[in-house]
């Protein structure tokens, strides 16, 4: 598959040639303010496109009738447009464009969180979803099966479309890198990928199969040109400057991540997906994806994993005492899951 050029001549992302990339479901992670939303928001006007603004919860949605934050602040003043936000009831919001004294919908607005309140909901009219901070900041409120909630939003929104021949509807998930460990990728089971991504400098994974791509924005001029801002000299090296400039998922740990010979561990318990290994004369822990021997086994619903949480006491003493390796970033995400640490 041949990826488009990754920034314009003026430093912002090309979101125009992302969005046309023929993948259903396109994850775009990066920096702050180096376009992601702009991009998107404009090539819907330019391309006359009908689409679905889409927050995760339905108080990030109500921010947006405010004129501060606002998607559409920096497009009514780089394109000349007048297009404004307004709540309609709880659960939903209209992006309104003024044209000759009339106000005409210019695309509706919806939260993850409460979509599941509006009935008879279509998306028969739209062609493209722009799911606009996917990533949930660090203080930001869980929302309860979020995957769960994110599928069933994506099939009601899609409907039966695609039994009728045509094309899915497009879903693009812009992001900050406050996660990698997020509702999404650990639902999809993306999270490797993303650390592979990371780690290797790779900025365009595709699954054609599946129909995922992810960006991995690495690079980008803007932010390099924001570190030189008063924000970016005084918060130069701590955790924000690091997610908001250089694309680093700085609020994950990935500090214990190594490889180990299970030859000198035995498995004393597995749950869900890893499985817990004790070393044979050391009070070392490994835990791995490879589920081997004989360990205690736990499965992955809500009860197995109390049950699991409830004895894991030793554990969680292990983990404070920095007595654990883990074989990669997702075993690490899990074991604290399920030791409710």
């Amino acid at each position: 598959m041949k990826y488009p050029k990754l920034f314009l001549d003026s430093g912002y992302i090309n979101m125009a040639d992302i969005i046309e990339m023929p993948l259903p479901f396109i994850f775009v992670t990066g920096a702050r303010r180096t376009g992601k939303t702009f991009g998107s928001i404009k090539y819907t006007i330019e391309n006359n496109i009908p689409y679905i603004y889409m927050r995760r919860s339905g108080n990030e949605l109500d921010a947006c009738a405010l004129e501060e934050f606002s998607p559409y602040k920096d497009i009514n003043a780089k394109l000349g447009t007048d297009i404004h936000g307004q709540k309609l009831g709880k659960n939903a919001m209209g992006f309104y464009d003024m044209k000759d004294g009339q106000k005409v919908l210019h695309a509706p607005g919806l939260a993850l969180s409460t979509l599941h309140n509006l009935r008879g909901i279509s998306g028969d009219p739209y062609r493209l979803i722009i799911y606009d901070e996917f990533i949930p900041e660090k203080t930001a409120r869980p929302i309860k099966a979020e995957f769960d909630a994110w599928s069933n939003a994506y099939e009601t929104l899609n409907s039966n479309r695609e039994l009728e021949g045509r094309e899915p509807i497009k879903m693009v998930m812009l992001a900050n890198s406050n996660m990698a460990a997020n509702p999404l990728f650990m639902g999809l089971g993306l999270v490797r990928q993303l650390e592979r991504m990371k780690r290797g400098g790779v900025i365009f994974w595709a699954d054609e199969q599946r129909g995922i791509l992810i960006v991995n924005v690495e690079g980008s001029p803007i932010s390099e040109k924001k570190k030189n801002t008063a924000l970016g000299r005084l918060t130069a090296g701590t955790d924000f400057a690091r997610m908001a400039y250089d694309n680093d998922f700085a609020f994950d740990d990935f500090s214990g991540i190594g490889s180990r010979s299970l030859k000198e561990f035995k498995p004393i318990k597995s749950v869900g997906e890893i499985c817990i290994y004790k070393h044979k004369s050391r009070k070392e822990y490994y835990v791995s994806e490879h589920i081997a021997g004989a360990p205690e086994r736990y499965g992955n619903s809500d009860r197995e994993i109390e049950a699991f949480s409830r004895g894991a006491g030793a554990l969680r003493d292990a983990y404070l005492a920095g007595c654990i390796t883990f074989e990669n970033y997702l075993t690490k995400v899990l074991f604290v899951k399920y030791t409710n640490y």
